[in-house]
């Protein structure tokens, strides 16, 4: 790198920075993304993605094609993407990935790539425990540009560290509908059955077969352990 890139880079990294030690929740994850992505080349694309086991959902999106969003999911192209099933976490160059091969699955998904100038681009992919993070970075300018993939390596490690932090904050809410909410919320507030039987305006035999259900849903002993289950909690207290 030139000294005016090492000096761009310093400054980007400067005040990414300084910006993300501030971010404390997905919304502010999602503006932190927003200008990074500006600092990208023109024309890229920029997304972060979660995975905890039950699908694939978005947390920052900037310029990705919605409808190849939906065929991506709904296919179960991460089964079959080289760049969501490379090495962890280092710089991922798509072009080095999506590149020939004999695996007809795969040799598809390429295609289906290649159809929607997805051939060139950048990723980060990291899993802990049963969450996988991947922020990518599609065109090919950001794949040419040392800048760009510099920062990238430099930024993404400390980016996944809050996105994950984010994540285990968020309980897990699959298989639950709106009611059942209502009901673990104010169980998390520590309301009584009878509680929060008279809040949502059900029987306490509702309230208790409800949070049997979310516990048989997370296969918890008991409400306890549906907690830590919910929040992904493993501390080991003996080690204090």
């Amino acid at each position: 790198m030139q000294i005016s890139q090492i000096g761009r880079l310093t400054e980007y990294l400067l005040a990414l920075l300084e910006t993300l030690v501030r971010v404390d929740d997905v919304a502010g994850l999602r503006q932190f993304v927003a200008i990074w992505h500006r600092l990208m080349p023109d024309g890229t694309r920029t997304i972060l993605v979660v995975d905890r086991g039950d699908g694939i959902r978005v947390m920052a999106n900037e310029g990705w094609d919605n409808a190849w969003l939906t065929g991506y999911f709904r296919s179960g192209g991460q089964t079959r993407d080289p760049v969501w099933n490379g090495p962890q976490g280092e710089l991922l160059l798509w072009s080095r990935l999506l590149s020939v091969t004999s695996d007809p699955l795969r040799r598809k998904f390429i295609q289906a790539a290649a159809n929607n100038n997805m051939l060139n681009g950048v990723s980060w992919v990291e899993q802990r425990g049963d969450v996988r993070l991947v922020i990518s970075f599609a065109g090919v300018d950001v794949e040419r540009d040392p800048l760009s993939l510099r920062l990238v390596e430099a930024l993404a490690p400390a980016v996944m560290d809050v996105a994950f932090r984010l994540v285990y904050q968020q309980p897990d809410l699959t298989g639950l509908d709106k009611r059942d909410c209502h009901i673990l919320q104010r169980m998390l507030n520590g309301l009584t059955d009878d509680e929060i039987a008279d809040e949502v305006g059900v029987s306490v035999r509702t309230v208790r077969d409800r949070i049997n259900k979310i516990r048989g849903l997370h296969a918890a002993r008991n409400r306890i352990d549906l907690v830590r289950r919910l929040f992904n909690i493993s501390a080991d207290l003996t080690a204090v």
